[in-house]
């Protein structure tokens, strides 16, 4: 008998609820499961789901993993453009004294920076001529950290959760424009179930690739354009937050889990089980991706790149900095 263990720390009431449910589902497919909060309770031997990175001399002998931090910002954007979602233009560059070329490469006067380490916008910056340089120049990684076009449209995310072949919940965040003075108080304002965006093959071909790299339970954050076309932000491989979703959806986000792990259950468990960073992950070696939106964000068409006057965009993120 294959035995199973979730690993979540949460003390929220509806997450451990959610993970019994999930254990006594799996054990009528003839699957030992458990949940513990601390990695080290694991059983011997067993399947690790992981919901947040643990350290690697913590894991108990024979564990197979998913739900290390294997894949990087830009080799998670990488995978998900190879399976067909269409990705935000984003690139990285080597030298940080290369950034102001981008400007002039993209048409634009603003763009932003992720850091590989970001987390709930801490680490996104809007970048511009006048203001170009990263949060901390020395924490720069030109390996990791990428810098992305800003979408003409709706400021909300829509944050799809997938686990294998099944995409199973969208989450619609009313989150704060970039150029909002308020961008870095809370995430989101409110949020509300939505509708997930009709990629759904593309999505279940991701969902089954994530588990070839060590990625287990994840999310694919859009965003939606002037025209109505939802673009990939960024996609998220752990830490993904079950207490505002699985205590107010809690039919839908567990079902549809649950259809995830039995649909990869019957498939025979098919993942690259991983410690660390897997050897695969070298592979996703693009330096620049994704494709330049139809709309341009405000004001970039109209400024004058050749000059150094303040734009409507600079005037905007005043407040910001």
């Amino acid at each position: 008998m294959e035995t199973i263990n979730f690993i979540d720390r949460s003390s929220e009431t509806s997450v451990q609820q959610g993970l019994t449910f999930l254990c006594e589902q799996l054990e009528t497919l003839g699957i030992r499961a458990r949940w513990y909060p601390r990695v080290e309770e694991a059983d011997a031997g067993a399947i690790l789901l992981l919901h947040d990175p643990v350290d690697e001399d913590k894991i108990p002998p024979g564990c197979r993993v998913l739900g290390q931090r294997c894949l990087n910002r830009r080799q998670r954007l990488v995978l998900a453009e190879r399976c067909g979602l269409p990705v935000v233009s984003w690139t990285s560059v080597a030298d940080i004294n290369d950034i102001p070329k981008l400007f002039d490469r993209w048409g634009t006067d603003a763009f932003l920076f992720k850091a590989d380490w970001s987390y709930s916008r801490g680490g996104i910056k809007c970048l511009t001529r006048r203001d170009w340089q990263p949060f901390n120049p020395r924490r720069f990684n030109p390996d990791a950290d990428v810098f992305m076009r800003i979408l003409n449209g709706s400021p909300d995310t829509h944050k799809v959760d997938l686990f294998y072949d099944q995409a199973f919940a969208c989450r619609h965040m009313h989150t704060r424009s970039v150029f909002d003075r308020k961008f870095y108080k809370g995430f989101y304002q409110r949020s509300e179930l939505g509708f997930i965006p009709p990629l759904e093959s593309a999505l279940a071909k991701l969902g089954k690739a994530l588990t070839q790299y060590g990625q287990g339970f994840s999310g694919v954050d859009f965003m939606y354009d002037a025209q109505g076309q939802p673009w990939v932000i960024e996609l998220n491989t752990s830490s993904l937050g079950r207490e505002a979703t699985w205590s107010r959806w809690g039919d839908v986000y567990l079902k549809g889990y649950l259809a995830g792990l039995t649909s990869w259950i019957k498939a025979g468990c098919p993942a690259k089980f991983c410690h660390g960073i897997p050897e695969d992950a070298a592979q996703l070696s693009e330096i620049s991706g994704g494709a330049l939106p139809l709309s341009q964000p405000d004001g970039a068409m109209a400024a004058d790149l050749g000059t150094t006057r303040v734009t409507k965009t600079e005037k905007l993120l005043d407040g910001i900095r």
